[in-house]
């Protein structure tokens, strides 16, 4: 049955996290591959008479999250019934590459005040624009901003030789916190906030999404948080 399809990629969802770690290393070991490699591989590949260079074996698992996903929507839109589990399926899936970008963000935060370890998994994770409205000078900053359960962290993007790394800036706790989804003349705009109520807050930051969409989905996720 269709749905069986669906339950299997349910019920297997944790034995998807191999692809995760699989997505967030391929850089690394692309740029090791490409600085100790040589022609050692290649050598290798006419010698065994092998069809493909070794890049082309291994995008392979990337490229298999990818048909798994046309193979679950392909299924979803041909069943007229059992929807449910075929639906799970594909969320599992989809957040497969999620999960991917956000560890490999994640990677590049350094001087964090809290250990990673200790962090949890990343709820969410974007670029913004950041004012602090305690500052004298209210001057926007462009902000990596991680949220996990217990926590909404603030990097700085920094680049060292064309590296790209993200400094701990400050955090927030989200038992501490609350958010101020709307704020007037801009829809893209929202504020966190400490203390009692946003006017009487010893810490208050407005975010500015890049989109519409993205200010919804952050929003709604620190209010899941917040609950």
């Amino acid at each position: 049955m269709p749905e069986d399809v669906g339950h299997c990629f349910v019920t297997w969802a944790s034995k998807f996290d191999m692809y995760v770690h699989y997505c967030k290393n391929k850089p690394t070991s692309n740029n090791l591959l490409v600085q100790h490699g040589g022609s050692f591989f290649e050598e290798l590949q006419r010698r065994l008479e092998v069809d493909h260079p070794l890049p082309a074996y291994l995008i392979k698992p990337v490229q298999r999250i990818t048909k798994y996903q046309l193979l679950l929507k392909d299924l979803l839109s041909c069943c007229e019934e059992s929807h449910g589990e075929i639906k799970e399926g594909l969320e599992v899936m989809l957040n497969v590459p999620k999960k991917a970008n956000d560890a490999m963000h994640l990677s590049l935060l350094e001087n964090c005040d809290v250990s990673v370890d200790k962090l949890g998994e990343v709820v969410l994770q974007d670029a913004f624009q950041a004012w602090d409205t305690k500052q004298i000078i209210r001057k926007g900053r462009e902000r990596r901003v991680f949220l996990f359960e217990l926590y909404l962290l603030f990097a700085k993007e920094v680049k060292e030789s064309n590296v790209v790394k993200y400094q701990f800036k400050s955090k927030l706790m989200t038992t501490d916190m609350g958010i101020t989804e709307h704020i007037e003349g801009d829809e893209t705009k929202f504020a966190v906030w400490t203390g009692r109520s946003p006017m009487l807050s010893d810490c208050r930051i407005v975010l500015k999404a890049t989109s519409l969409e993205t200010k919804q989905v952050s929003s709604s996720s620190i209010l899941y948080a917040l609950a």
